[in-house]
């Protein structure tokens, strides 16, 4: 590892990242995640070479230098007596409810379409796709505006308004018949949702340093919660209060939560960190890393798998299988809750099986299963096919939630919210173009369906495989 020198080097070569470490009563910090050597970047030890510093700085979440080991576990201490440290995730994991309700929009697909039949039959499907590339490309921008907020709960703030006009837009396009509102309010609401979606998340990872993988999945099991209590009640209130009426309702119960705990999202006092100079980087530093491209390449296949089977999950079962739509909706209600509990059991393991493994594994295991999905439907054996594909679900979820865990091992907690940012842009494009194109696939082949419904869906299977 070359030496820190007076001039800067930018010939970074990446190589494998591992934890910092300090040395001696006046410590050295180093980081080999690049070898070369970079100056001029202040209070940074993401790159290479080494630094001296009079005060022992740390990353939250690694290794503890002895030297300061009393004085550390005294401010641990006064973290855990904080009754933020309980009122915090509590909250977290509400917002991530809130915004889960948006997920539940495929149960109002079709009572708006027969509600309206001179509106396009897949206009729900299309705003909802818009609304999941505002998701994501927004959420690319929400680490540096909570920098620049000096913390989660302005942003939050904003987020909630926001999502609360998107959605009542939505609802009052549904009320007058007025098609291009719902876009508009839809792309309003994805833009309220990628404000909101990674501040949670960054914020539990500052008050869990030791467990990232469980404080992500706490966060992110709420979103999938919201769509497993979402769809159900909305499919409940329908037929008493009306699509538009259901859409505001919820709106109204939803944003009061929502803006309510962003009030109580903050992060842990500066006296109760540990001494912390975290290296500072960008979303575009990181975009100069091989690491950041193949986590976005990795979030990109998950959601095109999980997120194309979700979206057709009810026709599947109704196709193949013949089953009611209420047995369908049932059903898919239990790939939800799969969805749910896989964001958190995963995120939990990660810790244990450490990140790379717990994707290893969900890419394994998902390649197998969606590869043998069309033999098990042409054998018609549907306790097998509802196993299968509940597992898939819940690595599908585990991936998402395992993702900012993995982004705070390899840059750092204090960035995970604009570097984590970046990486649910895959989120927004695979989540608006990849349903689109299974529907496209499904409504090209439905000709197979009087001599072999499999054959409709046959290619989708092998597609997320």
């Amino acid at each position: 590892m070359a030496q820190q020198s007076a001039t800067t080097n930018n010939n970074l070569t990446p190589l494998r990242p591992h934890a910092f470490t300090l040395t001696g009563d006046d410590a050295t910090v180093s980081n080999p995640l690049f070898e070369g050597s970079a100056t001029g970047w202040s209070n940074n030890a993401l790159y290479g070479g080494t630094q001296k510093r009079k005060e022992s700085v740390f990353v939250l979440g690694f290794e503890e230098p002895a030297d300061i080991g009393d004085r550390e576990e005294t401010k641990e201490n006064e973290i855990q007596k904080s009754w933020r440290r309980i009122a915090v995730p509590i909250c977290a994991v509400t917002i991530h409810v809130c915004l889960g309700f948006t997920s539940a929009w495929s149960v109002f697909n079709r009572p708006i379409a027969a509600a309206n039949p001179s509106w396009n039959s897949g206009s729900p499907a299309y705003a909802y796709a818009v609304g999941v590339f505002f998701m994501g490309t927004v959420a690319s921008v929400a680490g540096r505006l909570m920098k620049r907020l000096n913390g989660p709960r302005k942003l939050l703030t904003i987020g909630s308004v926001v999502f609360g006009v998107g959605l009542s837009l939505v609802a009052v396009s549904l009320a007058a018949g007025q098609e291009w509102l719902m876009y508009i309010g839809w792309a309003i609401t994805g833009v309220g949702v990628g404000l909101a979606y990674s501040p949670p998340v960054a914020t539990l990872l500052k008050w869990f340093p030791d467990r990232v993988g469980l404080a992500s999945g706490i966060a992110i099991t709420g979103f999938g919660l919201g769509a497993v209590i979402g769809g159900p009640l909305s499919t409940a209130m329908m037929p008493s209060v009306g699509i538009p009426g259901t859409v505001g309702i919820l709106t109204g119960i939803y944003f009061i939560l929502f803006i309510g705990c962003s009030q109580l999202m903050e992060f842990p006092p500066a006296k109760l960190l540990k001494s912390v100079a975290p290296p500072n980087v960008t979303l575009f530093q990181a975009l100069k890393t091989p690491q950041f491209w193949i986590m976005w390449a990795i979030l990109l296949f998950n959601v095109f798998s999980g997120g194309g089977v979700q979206g057709q999950m009810a026709p599947i079962l109704q196709d193949v299988f013949s089953v009611s739509p209420l047995v369908a909706s049932g059903l898919v209600s239990g790939a939800q809750a799969a969805n749910m509990v896989g964001r958190f059991i995963w995120a939990a393991l990660s810790d244990k099986l450490t990140r790379r493994w717990t994707y290893t594994i969900f890419f394994v295991c998902q390649c197998i299963i969606f590869g043998a999905l069309a033999a098990v439907a042409r054998a018609q054996i549907l306790p097998l096919f509802l196993v299968m594909v509940y597992i898939a679900f819940s690595m599908y979820g585990g991936g998402f939630a395992c993702m900012p865990a993995f982004t705070a091992d390899i840059w750092g907690a204090a960035n995970v919210v604009e570097v984590y940012g970046g990486i649910l842009t895959a989120w927004g494009l695979s989540g608006s173009i990849g349903p689109v194109i299974i529907t496209v696939i499904r409504n090209s082949r439905l000709y197979l369906l009087t001599t072999n419904p499999v054959g409709i869906y046959e290619i989708t299977f092998y597609i997320m495989c």
